[in-house]
């Protein structure tokens, strides 16, 4: 049986799984945070927090609106399951990020950032779309936007002092402005 558990404030290292029919809201307080998370249920992040454990998505995953969310460590960040819906800020850091089920990045303030040497990789079914919208994303120095397969639609500005490596998959930008 499902329900929901809010967990605010945590520190220290621990794995934190979350079951199918469950609900988990972490409450960030801006501090980092070393909890790996896997979740196959619902997980909804809210506050500020910087995750230097993984994340592997294989349920539903979204951010709030006025949430940053640094993805920080040294292992992979997963997104599968029903995917990612961003209303907030997303950074990935030097683990980079593995796309498997569609990012849907929309919102007003909503907007993503691949850190200095790291990586986002969209590898999704090929009837799947991920959309980059809001205020779009910024690709660092040395970094990657790694297209392998299904659709990513833009949106939004994408500024990039990286590189966009396509190979396969289609991309769509909508926005005027690429960077």
């Amino acid at each position: 049986v499902g329900g929901t558990v809010f967990l605010s404030n945590v520190t220290g290292n621990a794995n934190i799984s979350i079951d199918t029919n469950a609900t988990m809201v972490f409450e960030g307080d801006g501090k980092d945070s070393d909890v790996r998370l896997r979740n196959r249920g619902a997980l909804r992040l809210s506050g500020d927090t910087r995750f230097t454990a993984g994340l592997q998505n294989f349920g539903r995953l979204s951010v709030d609106a006025g949430t940053k969310i640094h993805f920080d460590g040294d292992e992979l960040a997963e997104i599968g399951g029903d995917g990612f819906d961003n209303a907030g800020e997303i950074e990935i850091g030097r683990g980079g990020m593995l796309v498997r089920q569609p990012i849907r990045s929309v919102g007003d303030q909503s907007k993503m950032t691949v850190d200095d040497n790291s990586y986002i990789t969209f590898d999704l079914d090929d009837d799947k779309e991920s959309l980059i919208g809001g205020l779009g994303m910024g690709i660092g120095v040395g970094s990657q936007l790694m297209f392998k397969n299904g659709n990513v639609r833009f949106d939004a500005p994408v500024n990039s002092s990286g590189l966009l490596n396509v190979t396969g998959g289609g991309i769509t930008f909508q926005s005027d402005s690429l960077h």
